[in-house]
């Protein structure tokens, strides 16, 4: 069994926000939640946007999940940091 590594997980790390910015002032677009929420799993550590700006993909690196697929068994945690990845049509 490999050591446990220390997450550094941001104060929201089940959800985030989507904006946009209009000269200065930040207008909120969306606000997408994983399905199967657990703490430290660093939920939006990483995102990227599809160039027409309609589909968001949100990086889960700590997610333990062991589901496979599209609607995999999201209660099976037997797969320690094993990540995943959240699509969000915007």
């Amino acid at each position: 069994m490999r050591p446990r590594r220390k997450r550094c997980a941001p104060p929201d790390s089940r959800r985030t926000r989507h904006r946009t910015r209009s000269g200065t002032t930040w207008e909120q677009q969306a606000y997408v939640k994983a399905s199967n929420t657990g703490g430290n799993d660093n939920f939006g550590l990483r995102l990227a946007l599809s160039a027409d700006g309609h589909l968001l993909g949100v990086g889960v690196p700590y997610e333990d999940s062991k589901a496979k697929g599209i609607n995999g068994n999201q209660a099976d945690n037997s797969s320690e940091d094993s990540g995943a990845v959240y699509l969000f049509k915007l």
